[in-house]
C-alpha cells in the first residue's frame, strides 16, 4: 500500500459494535499514513430509520425536543469514546454530529470535505429502515465517489 493512499478518512459512527470495528480499522490505516480521522454521527431525520420499538410507538408519545436531546446526548457519548480510542493510538480525531438522511449525509459530507476514504461498519444498530429500504452501508457503497471499506 502506498503511504499516500489514506490522507483523510471518514468513519460514520453510531455506537454499534460494527462502527467501533470500522473505527479500529481506520485507526490502523491512519497509523500507517498519519491520516486524520473524522467521525460522523448522523441523527436521522428519516422516519424509516427509527428503531423498530420507536417506530411502533404512537406519534403522540414521541416528544421531538426530548427525542432530539436524547439523540444528541448519545451522539456526544459515541464521539467521546471514538476520540479516546484515537488518542490512545496517537491519531488525530475530529467528531462531527449532523442531522439528515443518514446515507446521503455521509456521502455528501465526504464529497464536500474532500475525504479520500470512507470506512463504515456493515450494519448499524438494527434500524427498521435497513430491512425495508436497504442499509446505510449499501447506499454509501453505491453512491460515494471515493473508495469505501466495509467492516464486518
Amino acid at each position: 500500500m502506498a503511504e499516500s493512499s489514506f490522507k483523510k478518512i471518514l468513519v460514520p459512527l453510531d455506537g454499534s459494535d460494527n462502527s467501533k470495528r470500522a473505527l479500529m480499522e481506520a485507526i490502523s490505516f491512519a497509523g500507517l499514513t498519519n491520516a486524520p480521522i473524522t467521525g460522523l454521527y448522523v441523527i436521522s431525520s428519516d422516519v424509516g430509520t427509527e428503531s423498530f420499538v420507536e417506530a411502533l410507538k404512537p406519534l403522540s408519545s414521541i416528544e421531538e425536543k426530548n427525542y432530539t436531546e436524547k439523540q444528541l446526548s448519545e451522539a456526544n457519548g459515541v464521539m467521546g469514546e471514538a476520540k479516546k480510542m484515537c488518542e490512545e493510538n496517537h491519531i488525530r480525531f475530529q467528531g462531527i454530529v449532523a442531522k439528515g438522511s443518514i446515507g446521503s449525509k455521509i456521502v455528501q459530507y465526504a464529497k464536500d470535505h474532500e475525504f479520500d476514504h470512507i470506512v463504515i461498519g456493515m450494519t448499524g444498530k438494527g434500524h427498521i429502515g435497513e430491512v425495508l429500504l436497504g442499509s446505510v452501508s449499501y447506499y454509501v457503497i453505491h453512491n460515494a465517489e471515493i473508495p469505501v471499506m466495509v467492516v464486518k
